[in-house]
């Protein structure tokens, strides 16, 4: 063979090589090219406008506008996150990237998010997608075969517009896509009203459909009410809830969201709390059981009275009158309490006796549905106005409220565990409620500490309302000091005390509180700012403290209702400066004292 003929055959070898070579180049360039126009024609479409989707079945996700301000770094867990829940507060949007980083390590297969549909779509369905995501970190993938499954067996609605601007989409996306592009996405919009026992069905066939390595995500929003010291309270109820999978609870009602993502935890068996957040804004779960802890929750009212004026106030207005303020939905305060409790200032008697006493009440048995109509269930008899109809009239009003439902404690001029006590069991916890009147009669000190040594055997609170003190002085005198330091001494758990129809200071002694008076809540004691002044009582038990939170209160014309947020300062304020508190915090609207 010729060098002539081989050299040929070379430079056509070379040509090919060369030919193959700026295909591929070509090729590339084409794809490179397609994908960043790809790119850059999803983010004209998000800068552009955000309510339209791409032509391919794509959802796009608004960039979150800006980085974390405080970059967090998360502590090492003993096991793998399988759940996470966030608030909206600045602290979970820098902490959430972080967290999605973390996660990254894990490497989870699918990710599922819950949130909320908004009030612009029906409140009794459920909605999916199966589109993809487009964020400014490229295409999240949704996982087509799990949305359809369960789509299908629940009847789930197919609508990607209410996926559109979502407050949790646009929270939760963009960081997943950043650090975890593989990841597969489930997400669910549920309404407010969709049923839980739907919820508990989507929950269990969620766990037959997910790989073992899924994480799940939800937002949550804790409740908020016109008065924010009740925004608390009930804030520390659902924060209870959260950590125990407490599903039960009646106020704050759980979201749909909240709702299903511990049901899921539940039976992907990962309720262990791996981490919570400043503030409780954010939640993160792993495999173990979960928290055994109970919640016991009380709001105490002093002086309830029915006749005079306040009467009739109710048969010019209707027997909703004196409450119809403070048991507005928006107030809080009223729904969702295992005990609502108050001194019952007079008897529900059947008919109106002679007597003798200058000021003798007695209320219309009738009145009693309005109190079980807002969950009164609880009522102090030991009062100085129990007996104002005799004996008869305090049986009858016994009888009266025990066919309400409504229980009871105390009789005036008794000491014992027959009469002065009602014990209650609520969440397998044991509750004293010794009620006693020092008014009428003084009462003896050790009938006093002989019962309360004797229950405290027997039960895990007790709890003492008395009646007692000097009518219109606002602060304690030495005896109800001397009293009040005695029964802690003996093993009561709180005093609450009422009578002087104005409210006194509070103090907390060996780590108890005790109110010495919490004034008048329904009264018709017109004649001075004091007397239509209260204070509620917001009480909280788990076993490791005692939650205490003061709700200051006013009336005007015997119609009651929670102070606003000026009116309130300003009473704490006075209220605190001389109350007697042993180096214990006000913080948060309550004080949290060790048990």
């Amino acid at each position: 063979m010729s060098y002539t003929h081989i050299g040929k055959r070379y430079i056509r070898l070379l040509s090919l090589v060369l030919v193959i070579f700026l295909a591929v180049s070509a090729a590339a360039t084409f794809w490179v090219r397609s994908l960043e126009a790809q790119t850059a024609f999803s983010q004209a479409i998000l800068q552009l406008n955000p309510y339209h989707y791409t032509p391919k079945g794509e959802i796009p996700i608004t960039p979150q506008g800006r980085e974390p301000e405080n970059p967090f770094t998360l502590p090492p867990f003993p096991a793998d996150i399988r759940g996470g829940i966030f608030t909206f507060a600045s602290s979970s949007q820098d902490m959430f990237p972080s967290f999605a980083k973390e996660l990254a390590g894990q490497h989870p297969s699918v990710i599922v998010i819950l949130g909320a549909a908004g009030s612009s779509y029906s409140q009794t369905k459920a909605y999916v997608t199966d589109f993809d995501f487009v964020t400014e970190y490229g295409l999240l993938r949704s996982d087509r075969k799990i949305v359809n499954n369960i789509s299908e067996e629940f009847s789930l609605e197919k609508n990607d517009s209410v996926f559109v601007q979502n407050q949790e989409m646009n929270f939760f996306i963009p960081p997943i896509a950043k650090f975890l592009p593989k990841a597969r996405i489930v997400s669910v919009l549920l309404g407010e009203s969709f049923s839980e026992d739907s919820l508990r069905e989507l929950a269990k066939k969620l766990a037959e459909e997910l790989p073992k390595d899924s994480v799940v995500i939800s937002s949550v929003q804790y409740p908020k009410y016109d008065n924010a010291s009740v925004s608390f309270f009930q804030k520390e109820k659902a924060l209870h809830a959260l950590r125990n999978f407490s599903f039960d609870m009646q106020e704050p009602k759980m979201l749909p969201e909240e709702y299903l993502f511990l049901q899921l935890m539940e039976q992907l068996r990962s309720q262990k709390v791996l981490y919570e957040g400043n503030s409780s804004n954010e939640f993160l779960f792993g495999d173990g059981e979960k928290l055994e802890q109970v919640m016991i929750s009380l709001v105490n009212f002093g002086d309830l009275m029915l006749d005079r004026n306040v009467a009739n106030h109710i048969k010019n207005f209707g027997s909703e009158y004196p409450l119809s303020k403070i048991t507005q939905p928006q107030k809080g305060l009223f729904v969702g309490q295992d005990i609502l409790a108050a001194n019952l200032e007079g008897p529900f008697a059947d008919t109106r006796r002679a007597t003798s006493k200058s000021i003798a009440f007695r209320f219309e048995p009738e009145l009693i549905p309005m109190l079980t109509q807002y969950h009164f269930n609880l009522f102090n008899l030991a009062n100085n106005h129990s007996l104002d109809m005799g004996s008869a009239g305090f049986e009858e009003s016994k009888k009266n409220l025990a066919n309400a439902g409504i229980d009871f404690y105390g009789k005036p001029l008794q000491i014992s565990k027959t009469d002065s006590v009602f014990i209650k069991e609520i969440s397998q916890k044991k509750i004293a409620f010794v009620g006693v009147d020092d008014t009428l009669t003084p009462l003896r000190v050790s009938d006093m500490e002989s019962l309360l040594k004797d229950l405290r055997s027997e039960v895990d609170y007790i709890i003492i309302n008395i009646h007692w003190g000097v009518e219109y002085k606002n602060i304690s005198n030495t005896r109800q000091q001397m009293l009040a330091h005695t029964f802690i001494d003996a093993g009561a758990d709180m005093v609450i005390g009422h009578h002087p129809h104005v409210v006194e200071e509070m103090e907390i002694y060996h780590n108890r509180p005790i109110f010495y008076s919490l004034g008048n809540f329904v009264f018709d004691q017109y004649f001075s700012k004091e007397t239509q002044e209260g204070l509620s009582v917001g009480i909280l038990l788990d076993g490791k403290s005692i939650s205490v939170y003061p709700f200051p209160l006013k009336s005007v014309e015997s119609q009651v209702d929670l102070m606003d947020e000026n009116e309130s300062k300003l009473f704490m304020d006075d209220f605190l400066s001389k109350s007697k508190l042993d180096g214990n915090e006000y913080k948060d609207f309550h004080f949290e004292i060790e048990e």
